[in-house]
């Protein structure tokens, strides 16, 4: 049976394991009794599931802003270098094993957000730039600039975590260079793949009429060398024909040739004696 709430339904003791990205089978360890760890995606009662998530982009931003604020570029990119390793452990995937028991399932659901989600990686590329401009001493810009990357992470943030609450799109691949579709998460995410589900709807419908016309072609394909074949046996058996004829004339010219040559060596012989 499933697990409800953390309980084995059966003799109603917490469950130690925590769920993970995918569902499992697990053995209650109080009554033994067979059990279906739901993943961490796992709908609730129709709801759309809770995903717990750390709003990593956020966070991130926020220290490279305390960086910012100290003066020090060393601070700055010592915050900056710790932000894109963190970013990027999530994203590999690597974060889970990393960090305590307690805050796994968490870090779980970061990684498979981000996973989903990746656009927010560009906020790595914004924090360089920041660093260039406090580098060269363009304050201005660089607060006017620190200001738009907290908004952008904030609101990547509020439509990554709707995104998520899709659970027909959770196993399509994004890819990070997709600028188009992040444009259009970023308006709203419900519709975003309206036009990837269209597309791929007429790449079916174009495969299918494809897969059908090559069929018919190795149908045409396999008649015509049907007809070849027809064709060729009965070449071959005409040429045998011909073959067995020419043959048959042959050794009868032959065979009338030596019954005459026999009978003219016969008349020889005899004219001698």
């Amino acid at each position: 049976m499933k697990v409800v709430d953390g309980l084995c339904p059966y003799c109603d003791i917490a469950i130690k394991e925590k769920p993970s990205s995918n569902s499992k089978q697990i053995n209650c360890t109080s009554c033994g009794r067979l059990l279906t760890l739901p993943s961490i995606f796992a709908d609730n009662g129709g709801k759309p599931s809770q995903l717990l998530t750390i709003e990593l982009g956020l966070c991130c931003s926020f220290l490279v802003g305390l960086g910012l604020a100290s003066g020090s570029p060393w601070l700055l990119i010592s915050f900056i270098f710790l932000g894109t390793i963190v970013m990027l452990l999530f994203w590999t995937q690597e974060a889970g094993n990393l960090v305590p028991e307690v805050f796994r399932l968490r870090a779980i659901g970061t990684s498979e957000r981000l996973k989903l989600f990746p656009f927010e990686l560009y906020l790595i590329g914004a924090w360089l730039l920041l660093f260039f401009l406090n580098i060269v001493g363009a304050d201005r810009p660089a607060g006017f600039l620190y200001c738009f990357i907290m908004l952008a992470a904030g609101w990547m943030s509020i439509q990554a975590n709707r995104l998520c609450r899709e659970s027909k799109i959770r196993s399509l691949k994004i890819s990070l260079l997709d600028i188009p579709l992040l444009l259009r998460i970023l308006k709203d995410p419900s519709s975003a793949f309206s036009r990837q589900r269209q597309e791929k709807v007429e790449g079916e419908s174009y495969s299918a009429t494809h897969f059908n016309m090559a069929e018919a072609e190795k149908v045409k394909k396999d008649q015509l060398k049907a007809e070849n074949v027809a064709e060729l046996s009965r070449l071959q058996d005409i040429c045998r024909a011909e073959k067995s004829k020419w043959e048959t004339d042959i050794d009868e010219r032959y065979n009338k040739w030596l019954n005459d040559e026999y009978s003219r060596l016969q008349t020889e012989e005899s004219g001698k004696k």
